[in-house]
């Protein structure tokens, strides 16, 4: 509670909602993606083959479906979730703001890192993504 305290007595309550604009901006389409990508991935992985596979190829079917779906659901939603943090993170501790809105610092890293620095920090989410994903579609 007193990390939700100190936020509340530097930066004011509406600080607790940075970021939900780019949230609800990417977070629907992310689960969107990744429900149609995995089911994509599941009939096709379910038709190649289909006589004859085992209760353990079935599953790694699906492990495999969930990860690939995972992936490029968060691949394609990333921008979103990079927009998220800096907002979150624009004005922390009494610092002077970078940006305005979320659309302000979306044109303003395209600006000054370009298209690329949507995505910093794909790698290490991507690694972050596999077996989440995978481990989520196959308990679904």
């Amino acid at each position: 509670f007193d990390v939700l305290r100190q936020t509340v007595r530097k930066e004011g309550v509406t600080a607790l909602y940075k970021g939900i604009g780019p949230t609800f901006l990417s977070g629907s389409p992310y689960v969107g993606l990744q429900m149609t990508f995995y089911e994509i991935f599941k009939r096709n992985l379910e038709r190649a083959n289909s006589e004859g596979k085992s209760s353990i190829r079935k599953q790694l079917e699906k492990l495999s479906a969930g990860a690939a779906a995972g992936v490029i659901a968060q691949t394609l939603t990333y921008p979103g979730d990079t927009v998220r943090r800096r907002m979150q993170m624009n004005g922390m501790n009494g610092e002077a703001k970078l940006y305005t809105s979320s659309w302000d610092c979306c044109k303003k890293l395209v600006r000054k890192e370009g298209f690329k620095g949507l995505f910093n920090g794909l790698g290490a989410n991507v690694i972050r993504a596999i077996p989440g994903a995978a481990i989520q579609f196959w308990a679904f």
